[in-house]
């Protein structure tokens, strides 16, 4: 073909077909061959198309860096170009790793404003899960099922297969298992009418979980036996995490190890967004396996960094049961303060998400499953209850949040509370560890809120609240 740029777009419709049909290692080939046609061109619309093409075959091969990089690198130039309609579907799958609610909003409304009704389905949905991976599972399901209805309205099959996956996901979540299965069905289905092998594995997956949740696991190993054999990393998650929770079921820990072994994980750099989500579930399944074979220093250690991983990004979604597995943990070691610390605060983390759920039936059974999970509470000391209301920091590491909030340098809070620089920087670093924090900004703002700067004035009172 004599026409470059026709075979850039040729390129990017082979690339296309290859993502959609499960071979996006494939597809990122022939999409790098036409930017190199485009770039050389100087042809901003079509080096744009191949920078969203890109990232999009960059996420479900989950390179979540070359996702968000292709991106950026794509929305300036759309913006330039006034592509309002690319500009929106760029937004929304930012959105996904940025964790930016902004984003995923202005892709609503720009799809609105063009009249482009799939894109503004996309983007509700998007709009949908970033919400619930914040906690806040009432207006998450909201949006989702807007995104679907308005799917349903326009006849769009493939947004309608991933808005029945997510509200799957946040039913799940929510441990509403008759509604988890029926959207799970509904998207498996139309996955697999539009040859999209990527949501059905997503879709096999979480129903396979979702038998197991109502003890089937019959159904849920002939789910697994049909599954697809789709070469995308990130909907094998689903499908491992399934298999490995069957095996579990049938008491075969060291089996469950094996497939988690064989789970090629990405560089932890590439766990952003909502890909947090995806690889936590992985971390706290390989916890529980280590568990299960006794290698608890191990399983620990797992589930703390599964733990860490969704405070980093902020999300709440799926902690209360690390903070479960964790409390489980604790309690086979004989550590019963500890296994009610972590018990106590997932019982927290459920009451919280529970208050965004509207609905009065969906809330109650939210309740109810949770807390059937978690052992009956005992009644914690004063102490304790302390360190559970104060994100789990001793009474020293506190004192020392309290005085970052004063603006204090590590020099000068070792002065002030007479001890070494280096127990100083040690105690920082376990407060950002221990509340997901990133900066000590954070850390004062939050003693502030905690009311901690003020208790520093009186820290024989603070002692004795400990």
């Amino acid at each position: 073909m004599d026409d470059p740029a026709a075979t850039g777009h040729s390129l990017n419709r082979l690339g296309n077909w290859l993502m959609n049909s499960g071979r996006p290692f494939e597809a990122l080939d022939y999409h790098k061959e036409a930017l190199d046609l485009f770039e050389a061109l100087d042809d901003q619309t079509g080096i744009a198309a191949t920078l969203d093409l890109l990232a999009m075959t960059s996420n479900q091969s989950g390179d979540a860096l070359g996702t968000v990089s292709y991106y950026q690198r794509a929305i300036p130039i759309l913006r330039r170009l006034n592509e309002r309609q690319t500009l929106a579907s760029s937004l929304t799958n930012l959105s996904n790793y940025t964790l930016d609610e902004a984003q995923a909003r202005e892709a609503v409304e720009l799809s609105n404003e063009i009249g482009w009704r799939a894109g503004e389905a996309y983007a509700l949905i998007y709009l949908g899960s970033l919400l619930a991976y914040w906690g806040d599972y009432g207006k998450g399901l909201s949006a989702a099922q807007s995104g679907l209805e308005l799917a349903q309205f326009i006849d769009h099959l493939q947004w309608q297969a991933w808005g029945h996956l997510i509200l799957g996901l946040i039913y799940l979540e929510m441990l509403e298992l008759d509604q988890t299965q029926r959207h799970f069905l509904s998207s498996r289905a139309i996955a697999m009418q539009v040859g999209s092998s990527f949501m059905s594995n997503f879709a096999t997956g979480f129903l396979a979980s979702a038998d197991l949740l109502l003890d089937r696991p019959d159904e849920a190993a002939g789910l697994l036996l049909e599954r697809p054999s789709g070469q995308s990393a990130i909907s094998d998650y689903s499908l491992v995490k399934a298999s490995v929770e069957l095996t579990l079921a049938r008491q075969d820990p060291a089996q469950a190890l094996e497939l988690l072994n064989r789970l090629e994980l990405p560089d932890r750099a590439h766990w952003l967004g909502g890909m947090a989500y995806y690889h936590g579930t992985i971390l706290l399944l390989r916890g529980e396996t280590l568990a299960h074979l006794d290698r608890l220093g191990q399983a620990e250690a797992n589930m703390q960094s599964a733990l860490h991983l969704c405070q980093e990004q902020g999300g709440k979604m799926g902690v209360w049961r690390i903070q479960l597995a964790l409390g489980q943990l604790y309690r086979a070691r004989a550590d019963s303060d500890r296994a009610e610390e972590a018990f106590t605060a997932a019982r927290t983390m459920i009451e919280k998400l529970a208050t965004t759920i509207p609905d009065n039936d969906l809330r109650e059974n939210f309740y109810r499953r949770a807390f059937a999970m978690i052992p009956r509470a005992r009644q914690l000391t004063q102490r304790q209850a302390t360190k559970v209301e104060f994100g789990g920091l001793t009474r020293r590491e506190r004192q020392v949040a309290a005085v970052v909030a004063r603006g204090l340098s590590n020099q000068e809070i070792a002065d002030d509370l007479v001890v070494s620089i280096k127990t100083v920087e040690a105690h920082v670093t376990r407060i950002l560890s221990k509340l997901g924090f990133s900066s000590r900004a954070q850390i004062a703002a939050w003693a502030v809120d905690k009311g901690l700067a003020s208790a520093l004035q009186d820290l024989d009172s603070l002692s004795r609240n400990s």
